[in-house]
């Protein structure tokens, strides 16, 4: 069986999103969107969200787990 390779195209992410926390972790998207996501800053591990749609990082807490 024949591999074939195809050549990597490096493209950078157009938009970067910022932890609000720390201002280290990076979120990365390729454009606006409707919608938001939850993320934790690999950094200090605080939680935060993203809207897509306007590009804000907001600071959030978890909820705590109810299953304990």
């Amino acid at each position: 069986m024949e591999t074939r390779r195809f050549p990597m195209i490096e493209k950078q992410p157009e938009i970067t999103a910022l932890c609000p926390w720390c201002g280290q972790g990076k979120t990365f998207a390729d454009k606006p969107a409707d919608i938001r996501v939850s993320c934790q800053c690999p950094f200090c591990e605080k939680f935060y969200k993203i809207d897509f749609s306007t590009m804000r990082a907001i600071k959030i807490r978890p909820k705590p787990n109810s299953q304990k």
